[in-house]
């Protein structure tokens, strides 16, 4: 895979768990900053990087939430050579 080794995630065992889960459905539940989010922008790119032409989606229900937690922590662990457009105030990548 191309993703940025940032972060060891053998060291964050339920997280990798999760990435690693092969179920068509699963749910992410735990604390305020529990990696949840993390975990599932990093499982949805490696998801993309598997199967080209692809097309994701990361919501929020609320738009504040998304652009103060969700894209921030996209940011971090997406590689910016994998975004073609992008618009802050919107908050779409």
């Amino acid at each position: 895979m191309d993703i940025p080794n940032l972060i060891d995630i053998s060291r964050i065992e339920k997280q990798t768990a999760a990435i690693a889960c092969t179920d068509q459905n699963i749910c992410l539940s735990g604390g305020i900053r529990s990696a949840k989010t993390w975990t599932a922008i990093l499982k949805g790119l490696l998801l993309l990087q598997l199967v080209p032409g692809n097309r994701g989606f990361i919501g929020r229900l609320d738009g504040k939430d998304l652009r103060l937690s969700t894209m921030r922590d996209f940011d971090e662990i997406c590689p910016n050579s994998w975004i073609s457009k992008r618009n802050d105030q919107l908050g779409y990548i």
